[in-house]
């Protein structure tokens, strides 16, 4: 029987990129549901529940078109081909994987337990979140170039995102290369990255992760 390709649930070993390939295969239990499920089928996968104190990535684009299961829901950005639907694709993942991400699905998930931001595909619906239908084709080339750059960079756990080179570079590159902002912007969320990194609801029950020149823990 044919097995569709899917992305089946979040493993923190595995997933340590914004690339990825799916990890799992579906076989349908008639041929009659097979299409009505397989609209719902994407490049990007958003992840609904976070555990911040393991978790490297909050979205990922997979190397083939895929169901996002579980812990993953399928974001189709776009269906009008005249817009750049790659482009908004990578957007979307570095928005969702960069400290400016974290930090809006920490704020906005349940957060019952220490380390976890709990969600669900109702939650994502209301996230905030950078609407990139408004970029220009600079911004969208732009964060193309820079996804396809950093799509196989090796990422620490949120937690750890003070001392996550690869999050910073992220983070820097996408405030100046995509949105455009400045020095000041960058020092800015530097200083967001320091404070998360010591927030209880992120580290949980880890001890915070933040550069030891200036190490601050509560």
């Amino acid at each position: 029987s044919v097995r569709y390709p899917a992305i089946w649930h979040v493993d923190s070993r595995q997933q340590r990129t914004m690339l990825n390939s799916p990890n799992g295969r579906l076989i349908p239990k008639s041929a009659e549901t097979v299409g009505g499920i397989w609209t719902h089928a994407g490049g990007l996968h958003i992840a609904c529940d976070v555990r911040y104190n393991a978790q490297r990535i909050g979205a990922t684009l997979t190397d083939t078109v895929a169901l996002g299961v579980s812990s993953w829901f399928t974001l189709q950005v776009n269906r009008d081909h005249a817009m750049d639907r790659d482009g908004l694709e990578c957007a979307l993942s570095l928005w969702f994987n960069s400290t400016l991400g974290l930090l809006c699905h920490a704020n906005h998930a349940n957060r019952s337990q220490l380390g976890r931001g709990r969600g669900s595909r109702t939650m994502l619906k209301t996230l905030p979140v950078l609407d990139v239908r408004t970029l220009d084709e600079w911004q969208l080339d732009a964060a193309r170039n820079l996804f396809t750059e950093l799509k196989n960079a090796d990422f620490k756990p949120f937690y750890a995102c003070a001392v996550d080179e690869a999050r910073t570079t992220l983070d820097e590159r996408f405030l100046i290369e995509v949105i455009g902002a400045d020095d000041h912007a960058v020092e800015s969320l530097a200083s967001v990255r320091f404070n998360l990194a010591q927030e209880p609801s992120i580290c949980g029950t880890k001890q915070p992760w933040v550069p030891s020149s200036n190490r601050r823990l509560t």
